[in-house]
């Protein structure tokens, strides 16, 4: 069953693109730490494939965060200009987490936690 997000909010990567590849986000939620690597944060459209209870947009819904629609295809804003939503289900521990992620500034991205969702 899936219960509410436990929302946050917490900078965890800011670099350039040749360091995407090999970073990892390291976070202590609950007393438990996750280490994941960024390269394996997926974009929210397929959290679907991973965690049937959970669809983009209630996660968008329970993040406050805007949805729009472009050529037919539905766009889940992060929490600043530029970044789009991401998740990891860490499928050992059911909790999937969510980020924000993309170019903040021309050549500078960004991860942002957003919080998690214990399923």
């Amino acid at each position: 069953m899936l219960k509410n997000i436990n929302k946050a909010s917490e900078k965890v990567y800011d670099g350039g693109p040749d360091q995407t590849s090999n970073q990892i986000l390291s976070l202590n939620i609950d007393g438990r730490l996750f280490n994941i690597p960024l390269k394996e944060i997926k974009p929210l459209e397929q959290i679907n494939t991973y965690c049937h209870s959970i669809t983009p947009s209630k996660v968008s819904s329970d993040l406050s965060l805007k949805i729009t629609n472009f050529d037919g295809m539905e766009i889940y804003h992060g929490s600043k200009k530029g970044l789009k939503l991401y998740f990891n289900y860490a499928e050992e521990m059911d909790v999937v987490l969510i980020f924000s992620f993309g170019e903040f500034q021309s050549g500078r991205f960004i991860c942002q936690y957003e919080g998690f969702y214990k399923v």
